[in-house]
């Protein structure tokens, strides 16, 4: 599927205004393409750093249900674009094979089985049909040809960011207009009445002055995998053991006891000790640092070079705040955490919010906490 991309970032609303504020954030921070499409009172804002199709808007072009989940089996991936009236609910990729499958349907099962308004679940493709198997228990199944995601209008194309918004281009072409139309009635009664006449002057409607929000707050991918070298360091101390670690975008903190060692005795086997402080509180010992992401961008990595979630024993949970996956009896080391590196790359719609660990032993417990 050349072209056709979901990496971006998402948002919707039934005001304008916040529609152009996101747009400003995103040009403040790198995206050079947008698509905004309009369903009954709801916005759906979506950015890119290229060129691309927007496959959420293909699949509520083609799919015309008020709520559906619409599954697409193209190998390597499965693709699924969710709605429910005027709310988007999801655009996911995932790997296509049976861990994809199952993420698929932990992270649907909330859409198909609403009380209130359940989607319908739509399998787009032979492809779809023969490879999914979709949960018991959930409504009678719609199939459909396969999307063809390329072929679509052109207003399904993302446009170059310094574009305005629809709604904007109206009115300044309208603003226009009248500016012309006055000019020229101008010009007619000073020539019925042999003297001039102030021509009224129309200014283009004021700039946008709300500050720009500062976007959610979450842990870089980069960031991550630095901390494999941490949790080997920590997992042998002399005199003292880290029972447990936490990473969020504000600050990292180690849980610690003490078996012989001294206060003094720990700092000095910390990595890089002069940025480490203890934190205040009763009970529990605790030392802390805050996070300064200066870590260069992760270099690109793929499922199909080091095999899927499930493959390498990591677990996945939704949650009510999003999802966590975890993996028992790991072993810090690159090789070790690649696997979810390589899906994270590839679901840019999930934001890590925290990564913690348990020592377990010779072992660790890993969470990884994200929101959508």
């Amino acid at each position: 599927m050349s072209g056709v991309e979901v990496h971006g970032w998402r948002q919707q609303s039934t005001r304008r205004s916040d529609i152009q504020r996101w747009l400003r954030k995103a040009r403040q921070h790198g995206f050079q393409h947008y698509q905004v499409q309009r369903y009954g009172q709801s916005y759906w804002l979506y950015c890119t750093t290229a060129a691309a199709i927007d496959i959420a808007a293909v699949a509520r072009e083609q799919v015309t249900l008020p709520a559906a989940v619409v599954v697409q089996w193209e190998s390597p991936w499965l693709y699924a674009v969710a709605w429910r009236q005027e709310q988007l609910l999801g655009v996911l990729r995932l790997p296509a094979d049976h861990g994809g499958e199952r993420m698929l349907w932990q992270l649907s099962e909330s859409w198909l089985s609403n009380d209130i308004e359940p989607c319908q679940l739509v399998l787009a493709g032979a492809d779809s049909v023969q490879q999914l198997s979709p949960p018991s228990g959930s409504a009678p199944v719609i199939t459909r040809p396969a999307i063809a995601w390329q072929s679509t209008s052109r207003t399904a194309k993302t446009v170059s960011i310094g574009h305005s918004l629809p709604w904007i281009r109206r009115l300044r072409l309208g603003c226009y207009g009248l500016l012309v139309l006055l000019t020229i009635s101008g010009v007619a009664w000073w020539q019925l009445f042999s003297h001039p006449v102030a021509e009224p002057l129309l200014t283009p409607p004021p700039a946008l002055t709300t500050e720009l929000e500062v976007m959610p707050p979450h842990l870089s991918l980069s960031l991550i995998a630095q901390r494999t070298e941490l949790l080997r360091h920590v997992s042998y101390l002399a005199g003292w053991q880290v029972q447990r670690w936490q990473l969020t975008p504000d600050e990292e903190r180690l849980w610690v006891a003490t078996t012989y060692g001294t206060a003094a005795e720990l700092m000095l086997q910390l990595p890089a000790s002069e940025q480490w402080q203890w934190a205040p509180g009763a009970g529990t010992r605790s030392v802390r640092r805050a996070v300064v992401d200066s870590s260069e961008p992760l270099a690109e990595v793929r499922l199909a070079q080091v095999g899927t979630l499930a493959q390498a024993g990591y677990q996945t949970q939704v949650t009510a705040r999003g999802m966590a996956i975890s993996k028992e009896d790991f072993i810090p080391d690159q090789d070790s955490l690649l696997p979810l590196l390589a899906w994270l790359h590839d679901q840019p719609e999930l934001r890590v919010t925290q990564v913690s660990a348990e020592q377990q032993g010779l072992h660790w417990r890993l969470i990884v906490e994200l929101q959508a």
